[in-house]
């Protein structure tokens, strides 16, 4: 647009000039006479015209925003520990245990001493939980009754008795007999008193033959502290304070020999833990 209105103010100053050319052709100039008419040759002139062409470039910037987008991914992980308690229930364990008892026996002011080998089978559970009620078994080795000793022949044995205390940290809940032959007449019988259990076989154990004594059977409470250990051993520690006693019968005069046992130290035939 701004090139078409400069072409066209020049082509306008050039008419302008050209008319003014011819203008100053037709008008005399000063001190002509005034009668006279002087042509003038004629002049040419050649006017040139230059018309100039501007060109605008204009650039264009192009900017170009690149948005990042940042994705956070936010992972939460919940660790969560879980504890779990297991509870073996409580085992039996059998266990035999031998022992030798030193014995001792009195009659007519005179005393005699001698050793007795046995054992003990036992069942007891390893564990038991704190105040609750277990069981234990305690089966005497069979006994063989001797038909002399001491030079003299004998007749039998009677009131044979076996103390076992009730461990400390238990309470006594109740026992009972099981099986047993050979025992002679008498009834078998198993109480407790003083925190001692007994068991009494009033025989006749005859001579000659083998008694096999009952199992005892100890119902007991877990009365102490987590931990504690039940032990089971035989009373007694002297022959003042025998766990094993027995009456021998001569066949010479009837004569009766009471006769005391005891082990010491006696063994643990049984061992029950309190959980």
């Amino acid at each position: 647009m701004k090139s078409l209105v400069r072409t066209r103010r020049v082509r306008a100053a050039v008419l302008v000039g050209a008319a003014g050319v011819l203008v100053a052709a037709c008008v005399p100039g000063p001190g002509s006479g005034g009668g006279t008419t002087t042509t003038a040759p004629p002049t040419s002139t050649t006017t040139s015209t230059s018309t100039t062409s501007t060109s605008t470039s204009t650039t264009s910037t192009s900017t170009s925003t690149t948005t990042t987008s940042t994705s956070t991914t936010t992972t939460s992980t919940t660790t969560s520990t879980s504890t779990t308690t297991t509870t073996v229930p409580p085992q039996n364990v059998t266990k035999y245990t031998p022992f030798q008892a030193q014995c001792q026996g009195t009659a007519l002011g005179q005393t005699s001493t001698s050793t007795m080998d046995s054992g003990i089978t036992s069942v007891a559970p390893d564990t038991a939980a704190q105040g609750s009620t277990f069981q234990l078994s305690l089966t005497p080795d069979p006994m063989p009754i001797p038909t002399s000793g001491g030079g003299q022949t004998i007749q039998n044995l009677t009131n044979v008795k076996i103390k076992v205390p009730v461990p400390a940290g238990a309470s006594f809940v109740s026992a009972g007999l099981v099986g047993g032959s050979n025992l002679g007449s008498g009834t078998p019988t198993v109480t407790h008193s003083a925190g001692i259990v007994t068991l009494t076989i009033p025989g006749p154990l005859a001579a000659g033959t083998t008694a096999v004594l009952p199992t005892v059977l100890v119902n007991a409470q877990a009365t102490g502290s987590p931990g504690t250990a039940l032990n089971v051993i035989l009373a007694g520690t002297s022959y003042a304070n025998p766990g094993i006693t027995f009456t021998v019968k001569i066949v010479l005069f009837g004569l009766s020999v009471p006769t005391n046992c005891y082990v010491n130290p006696s063994p643990v035939f049984a061992t029950t833990t309190i959980g």
